[in-house]
């Protein structure tokens, strides 16, 4: 497996993804990815030739036309510069007044920066306007979302979908619009639809490893996250495979994973965790003392851990050999 030398503390939360808006730089790691990235960086280049950029968010640029500003946020936007994206959306949104994409993509900013409300009231004027109402009804769909309003946000998604608008990422957020109201069968059927479409992205399998975990089908969820890893290996996912495994009874497995991701007391505090939660005290216990003695300096995480185990198994006993 591959590592990523980052000490984690376990909290016992499945981390869930949600694609965001844009090229992450886990994004360029897909194949095909970086030579649409190359090409887009030639672009900026081109349209960033004539200006040199200081450092204030409000950058003079050339003047250009609508295309041409949309073009310069969404290589922005690529570089995580969401400010400077920001500005040349709205610059071209100024030259191109009522436009259904340019106003979208301010809308995913607003959504961005947190601000729901506005972005919200972009997506409803795209609705009204007629034009796509495809991109209004994801947007729309998404805010609500962002503020927990769960059968409005699955209201917009499916009229998004009905309209024609692109459907793995909309099906992703079904998908979690479902697990979040326990309908776990309906989230797996909206994640494999989505995986049908686009099987190249490691949150949708990821997502759907956490959806059969939460319905007691730890086996295919463990199935989902390796597929996931293979795709994108990242710390959150190892995590999740680990209490995967600790659930069907492979403790060393799950020490394993747990190890490839982080130092070995993090890993057997991580562990002990996992026993402590599942009634275990003993082995929990026998966790939290390790990782006590493994930490190169006071371990105070696995000593208090150790203290809660000790408490429901009275005084620590060296397990046998």
């Amino acid at each position: 497996m591959r590592k990523c030398f980052r000490p984690v503390i376990f909290s016992f939360t499945l981390a869930v993804v949600i694609f965001s808006f844009g090229c992450s730089k886990d994004q360029k790691l897909y194949k095909g990815m970086e030579d649409i990235f190359r090409e887009k960086k030639l672009e900026m280049a081109k349209l960033k030739a004539n200006y040199k950029p200081g450092a204030a968010e409000d950058v003079r640029v050339p003047e250009g036309s609508a295309a041409d500003y949309e073009k310069l946020g969404d290589a922005y936007l690529e570089e995580g510069r969401i400010g400077l994206a920001f500005v040349n959306y709205n610059k071209a949104a100024a030259l191109m007044p009522g436009d259904p994409e340019i106003n979208y993509k301010i809308g995913r900013l607003l959504l961005k920066k947190g601000a729901v409300d506005e972005a919200r009231a972009i997506f409803e004027e795209i609705i009204k306007e007629g034009k796509k109402p495809a991109l209004g009804h994801e947007g729309l769909g998404r805010a609500f979302f962002r503020k927990g309003d769960l059968a409005r946000a699955e209201e917009n998604f499916e009229a998004a979908l009905k309209s024609g608008a692109a459907g793995w990422e909309i099906r992703n957020f079904l998908g979690m619009v479902c697990d979040r109201k326990g309908q776990f069968a309906d989230a797996a059927r909206h994640y494999e639809a989505a995986i049908a479409e686009n099987p190249g992205q490691h949150v949708l399998f990821n997502n759907l490893g956490i959806s059969l975990y939460r319905s007691g089908d730890y086996g295919r969820a463990a199935e989902m996250f390796e597929k996931a890893l293979d795709l994108n290996p990242q710390t959150k996912i190892y995590n999740n495979l680990a209490l995967t495994l600790a659930r069907l009874g492979r403790y060393a497995e799950a020490l394993q994973v747990f190890t490839s991701v982080s130092n070995e007391w993090s890993a057997l505090n991580n562990l002990g965790l996992i026993y402590l939660m599942e009634g275990k005290y003993r082995q929990a216990e026998d966790a939290f003392q390790r990782a006590a003695e493994k930490s190169p300096v006071y371990f105070e995480k696995a000593v208090e851990n150790l203290k809660k185990a000790r408490t429901r198994v009275g005084p620590y006993r060296s397990p046998k050999v």
